[in-house]
């Protein structure tokens, strides 16, 4: 198998077939519990089928014409330093190995995420490396023949958003009475455009109706909704010697509002994510507070102690138009924009991952004026159509992402 490894992904193939049919036809699967199932144990390398099929399973799909890909989340395995990758890759070639016995022409694959990034299912980076990888090793010529995927093409998940434990689950965790923890394996086969199945579909002859419930954002029905259609006209009112403290989780469009509205009045601008550090913040506050200028902190700022570290500041230097103005912005849409923002810039742009947004709510205290504040605003999102004019930034918000 040749291994392919980067910060974010990890990629292994195994090519041992000279053409594939056109269009192509993609047999993908989850790894961990629609595959194998792995031992809590401390190496970690363990592993048994999860069905005694799979060999038999394999052998008809590749003479139906179909490429073997798994596409698998890892972030949390990464995150051990103690991780031994020899001994991880050893397990995947064992299961390949096991997979595809007595098979003589076949292409495996595996795309590994190791990140909260653009890599990370349901967001489509391991489909395009994917994609990228077979036209570089069948000779397609980029600019003169498009790389089809067959309709026929397919992806195997056990993260699909099922209010139940289904029968697999319950042979493989004969205690489980909860459903699936993740939808993200449905959602990555929506954002594909490819058909989906469950294990229990893919191994067992009749599986049971599956009702799926998917959580987070749901970009269409939001753009079919009456928040969507709402139109808010804000009226900035500027005064002389203010500071101004935005108050908002990522992706709840502080940054979009500043610019629209308040930059434009001169105010001077002050962001962590230029600044690269709190210090750094503090020291440009108070050289604009010395020069008597109006500023606006424009940070997440979700309790007391990190937005009276400003106005603390602007009283001790006599201003007296000390404002908060809240985003409003409803939360797990907040996070979808967060993602397309990443996605839209390539990967430039840090994804904030869902771990950040839990300790923001957490920490989140409404402020009061007690905090210094003459006067507090509550925003409510408005939509700023002018991006669906943006056909790729539209293609990325229908997108689903991962709540």
């Amino acid at each position: 198998m040749n291994w392919v490894e980067t910060n974010s992904y990890l990629i292994g193939i195994v090519n041992k077939t000279r053409k594939i049919p056109d269009p192509i036809r993609i047999a993908g699967f989850d790894l961990d519990d629609t595959l194998i199932q792995r031992f809590k144990q401390k190496d970690d390398y363990k592993f048994k089928l999860l069905d005694s099929k799979i060999n038999d399973k394999m052998k008809n799909l590749v003479n139906n014409n179909y490429l073997i890909i798994i596409f698998s989340n890892q972030v949390g395995l990464f995150i051990n330093k103690n991780i031994n990758m020899v001994m991880w890759k050893k397990m995947i070639e064992n299961l390949s190995k096991i997979m595809m016995k007595d098979i003589e022409h076949y292409y495996f694959a595996i795309y590994v995420s190791k990140m909260h990034d653009l890599y990370r299912k349901p967001n489509l980076g391991l489909w395009n490396l994917m994609k990228s990888d077979l036209k570089n090793n069948f000779s397609f010529d980029a600019k003169k023949i498009k790389l089809r995927i067959s309709k026929k093409s397919f992806f195997c998940g056990d993260a699909a958003g099922r209010k139940q434990a289904s029968f697999l689950k319950k042979r493989i965790h004969p205690l489980a009475k909860k459903g699936d923890f993740s939808d993200t394996d449905y959602k990555f086969a929506l954002n594909i455009k490819i058909d989906f199945i469950t294990p229990d579909d893919f191994y067992l002859d009749n599986s049971p109706p599956i009702e799926c419930i998917f959580k987070g954002f749901n970009p269409k029905k939001y753009l079919d909704s009456e928040e969507y259609s709402k139109n808010t006209e804000y009226e900035f009112k500027p005064r002389s010697k203010e500071l101004i403290v935005m108050v908002g989780p990522s992706g709840s469009g502080k940054s979009e509002f500043v610019k629209k509205y308040i930059l434009p009045m001169k105010y001077v601008h002050i962001n962590q994510d230029t600044c690269k550090s709190k210090t750094k913040c503090i020291s440009l506050t108070k050289t604009a507070l010395t020069e008597k200028k109006s500023i606006v902190i424009d940070n997440t700022n979700p309790d007391i102690l990190s937005r009276m570290s400003y106005t603390t500041l602007a009283k001790e230097y006599g201003y007296k138009h000390i404002r908060c103005i809240i985003m409003m912005t409803n939360y797990e849409l907040a996070k979808h924009l967060n993602n397309v923002r990443h996605l839209y810039s390539r990967g430039i742009i840090p994804k904030i991952n869902k771990i950040t947004y839990n300790i923001y709510n957490s920490k989140y205290v409404p402020p009061i004026k007690l905090e210094y504040f003459d006067k507090i605003e509550k925003i409510d999102f408005a939509f700023d159509k002018n991006y669906l004019m943006d056909s790729y930034w539209k293609k990325l918000f229908l997108q689903w992402s991962e709540a």
